[in-house]
């Protein structure tokens, strides 16, 4: 992919691109199936500038790692995010759409817990729970043993 060989060269020259370089990126390469951790640290590039990573870009790489079921990068990127002060300034409809991309991700992952970890994120930041969210964090907990946890989120999704 020739945007991460333009992102390589960037960071050799210690070119000061910015985050919305490394935002385009992040999502060419989440967007053309190119290695996820590649994306990530693009992510991670853009977040050291002030803004941080745009929310396309954060949105794409989370909708990447939930169909990639990568429990551990999705909570990594979930963590980086909440201590990134930019991110509390994105809009909620943006924010909720990246918390529930890697929840499914970590329910799909394996990650049972971290995924009902971002679910209480969601809870407690006031953002939309979507349908697929509660779907695959009910199938974890069917799959995990849980069938009570697993009735109990449906009865949510039901009820909201």
């Amino acid at each position: 992919m020739r945007c991460l060989e333009l992102a390589t060269e960037v960071r050799l020259l210690a070119v000061d691109a910015g985050p919305a370089f490394y935002s385009a990126v992040a999502v060419a390469v989440a967007d053309g199936g190119g290695p996820f951790p590649k994306a990530l640290d693009l992510i991670a590039a853009a977040d050291a500038h002030a803004g941080g990573a745009s929310c396309a870009a954060v949105v794409a790489v989370s909708a990447r790692l939930a169909r990639e079921r990568a429990a551990a990068p999705a909570a990594a990127l979930a963590a980086a995010l909440a201590a990134h002060p930019a991110w509390l300034g994105r809009p909620a409809a943006t924010r909720a759409a990246a918390l529930n991309a890697t929840a499914r991700a970590c329910a799909r992952g394996g990650d049972l817990e971290g995924g009902l970890a971002l679910l209480a994120a969601l809870r407690g930041g006031a953002l939309a729970v979507d349908d697929g969210t509660f779907a695959a964090l009910s199938l974890a907990a069917l799959a995990g043993g849980r069938p009570d946890l697993a009735e109990e989120l449906l009865e949510e999704r039901d009820y909201l």
